[in-house]
């Protein structure tokens, strides 16, 4: 099966080994990874500013520019006719879009939108019916997507439920005994300190200001606690943008955070590769993700839980159904609660150690390889349906 995996203008790594990616282009790109060792051919297909192509573990990345001549009369293609020129060179089976819902015009067999926002959040869920329109099913990425798409739908479209993964022997902590120690060794961490870490995009979404607030007031009751943040504002940026929209609030999450690494209890990494995150879950001791918008799934969090780490995260979005009994769930945005659940769990390193070991065997059930097969059946679902779907070109 030709399997074309779309992701719009989002930065695509031509190195997903060393580079790091957003969610949903991580996401893309280890469905595409599982679907060519099942025997499938997967493309992951970006529009940048640049053309570029080359193979990664039998995948295809590829990145288009936009045609900057296709917009007439308020209608904007730019972006959007390069997948539908590549759809005529090429012969795909089926169109996979990633945070790019729009596939009308794409000549393929069959059209899969994968949902990894909350579909109702701001303006987004007006937008439904036109994508419905143009897809034959949504795959939503937990209970709370695919909830929350049936409402917006109201009983229209066909929304099937597939979690994300996460490669439980990649981020398994035992693989990097020794780069736990030398990590801890450079950022001043003494033996028994309890190390946090997040890891992320810095904007408001993620609520890392919330936590800067809660950590930098733990930071001077426990002031063996330490804070290690591997990101950035620019996470999230679009292959377009050329400045960075939220580096006005990483500068103030940096301020509020100033004191407490003056004191060698914070230390910022910067946006790490996707290859050295194994490493640097090991070397901490719990994760938070204390986001205030409705996530999604929470990549990081499985992560975090398949490296056997405890999750203190908000009780918002699919974050309830990832984390369940391996951490602490606080009220999203409630930094009294947040600085609480980091203050308990720091003292107690058992209830620490008991946490991570119950996440780590709950995500040993969630791997690519079982992801990308309930995706094929989506898809077959959408090749074969019990009775013929009408055209929506």
């Amino acid at each position: 099966m030709r399997v074309l995996h779309l992701v719009g203008n989002l930065l695509l790594p031509k190195d997903p080994e060393r580079e790091r990616a957003s969610g949903a282009v991580r996401v893309a790109l280890e469905l595409a990874r599982a679907q060519a060792r099942a025997g499938h051919q997967p493309w992951v297909v970006s529009i940048g500013p640049e053309a570029w192509g080359r193979e990664w573990l039998g995948v295809r990345l590829l990145q288009l520019k936009p045609l900057p001549w296709a917009r007439t009369r308020g209608l904007d293609f730019r972006n959007h006719l390069p997948y539908v020129l590549l759809c005529l060179r090429e012969s795909f089976d089926v169109a996979h879009g990633h945070l790019y819902s729009y596939l009308r015009f794409l000549r393929v067999r069959a059209r899969v939108v994968h949902v990894h926002h909350d579909p109702l959040h701001g303006a987004d869920g007006a937008e439904l019916p036109l994508i419905v329109r143009h897809c034959d099913a949504l795959i939503a990425v937990s209970k709370f997507v695919a909830r929350r798409l049936e409402r917006g739908l109201d009983g229209t479209g066909q929304v099937f439920q597939v979690y994300n993964a996460v490669d439980t022997a990649r981020f398994d902590p035992a693989r990097y005994a020794r780069e736990r120690l030398e990590l801890r060794e450079r950022w001043g961490v003494k033996a028994g300190d309890p190390v946090w870490l997040y890891a992320g995009a810095i904007v408001p979404e993620k609520g890392v200001l919330h936590l800067a607030r809660a950590f930098a007031r733990l930071a001077e009751r426990v002031p063996q606690a330490h804070l290690v943040i591997a990101g950035g504002s620019a996470l999230w940026r679009q292959s377009f943008e050329t400045e960075d929209p939220q580096a006005a609030y990483e500068l103030e999450v940096r301020r509020t955070l100033t004191a407490a690494e003056a004191r060698g209890q914070v230390h910022w990494l910067g946006v790490v590769g996707g290859g050295e995150m194994p490493a640097i879950y090991a070397a901490c001791d719990a994760v938070v993700v204390p986001s205030v918008w409705g996530e999604p799934f929470g990549l990081v969090a499985a992560e975090a839980l398949a490296s056997e780490r405890p999750v203190v995260a908000s009780s918002v979005g699919g974050l309830v159904e990832v984390v369940q009994g391996s951490g602490r769930l606080v009220p999203p945005g409630d930094e009294a609660a947040l600085e609480n659940a980091l203050r308990d769990l720091s003292h107690n390193p058992i209830l620490r150690q008991q946490l991570g070991a119950h996440g780590r065997r709950a995500m040993l059930a969630l791997t690519w390889e079982k992801a990308a097969a309930e995706v094929e059946a989506v898809y077959h679902a959408c090749l074969h349906p019990p009775a013929a779907i009408g055209s929506r070109a």
